[in-house]
């Protein structure tokens, strides 16, 4: 519980940092305890919706919680991040997903659309960043462009990276790739893939308890070989204070700049 002690001395401190807000309610949901991460948001909201950046931390709560309708205001009325360092996405990605969860795909289409030339932009600007060749290969697998979702999702996980996040994001590029895996129908590659993550650290990025939640891994849910998964890692404690990962990509990772 390290971790937690650790942000709680630092909110006994100083209350109302968001940054710090966000991290422990990014820890709640990586042990699956939204009983104790909707109080958290609750009283971070005030700070959190003033700052698109962590906006996003407030969306997945609902959509963990399969809020649809909730996610959908939330994410409709926020504004694009202006901090591409800090902002791990473009917002009309985020809004694509909530209209695609609440059934509505021709709404999430659109919304996919808009996205897709920033990040195509972006990801010729920096080809070397697995962050854009990620958020490139989820687009595309939601458009049913399976073939290119697959090759920026190995784009994403094999990425040659020189940046000083290289090692340490390089976890995230395998996540994306079995994000991507699932939503295509390759779900024994995705499976292999978490089998892989989930023997590794990789702070709080992913964890049983989040595999359970996330409407992410619905398309292979009821596999036996995925309910044997989270049967065969046991659901975690909390990440000591040192393994825990950030939730968006910072330094040279966040453009693949280095």
């Amino acid at each position: 519980a390290q971790a937690e002690v650790l942000y709680k001395r630092a909110l006994a401190l100083a209350p109302d940092t968001r940054l710090t807000l966000d991290s422990l309610a990014n820890l709640y949901a990586y042990l699956g305890d939204l009983a104790r991460q909707g109080p958290l948001l609750a009283r971070a909201y005030p700070a959190i919706r003033t700052n698109p950046n962590f906006v996003d931390t407030v969306g997945m709560y609902l959509v963990y919680r399969r809020d649809w309708n909730a996610a959908r205001k939330l994410y409709a009325g926020a504004k694009e991040p202006q901090n591409l360092y800090a902002a791990y996405y473009p917002i009309e990605v985020k809004r694509g997903d909530a209209e695609w969860y609440a059934g509505d795909r021709a709404a999430a289409r659109a919304q996919y659309l808009r996205a897709v030339p920033f990040i195509e932009a972006m990801q010729r600007l920096y080809p070397k960043s697995r962050r854009w060749h990620a958020e490139l290969g989820w687009v595309y697998a939601r458009l049913g462009r399976d073939a290119d979702a697959l090759q920026q999702g190995r784009l994403a996980s094999s990425a040659d990276d020189s940046s000083r996040g290289a090692v340490r994001y390089a976890p995230h590029g395998a996540l994306a790739l079995a994000r991507i895996e699932a939503q295509v129908g390759e779900g024994p590659d995705a499976i292999a893939s978490l089998d892989k993550l989930l023997a590794m650290p990789t702070g709080t990025l992913v964890s049983v308890p989040l595999l359970k939640l996330d409407p992410v891994w619905d398309p292979i849910r009821d596999d036996p070989r995925f309910q044997a998964l989270l049967r065969k890692y046991p659901s975690p404690g909390p990440p000591s204070a040192t393994s825990v990962a950030p939730a968006a990509a910072t330094d040279g990772e966040a453009d693949g700049s280095g």
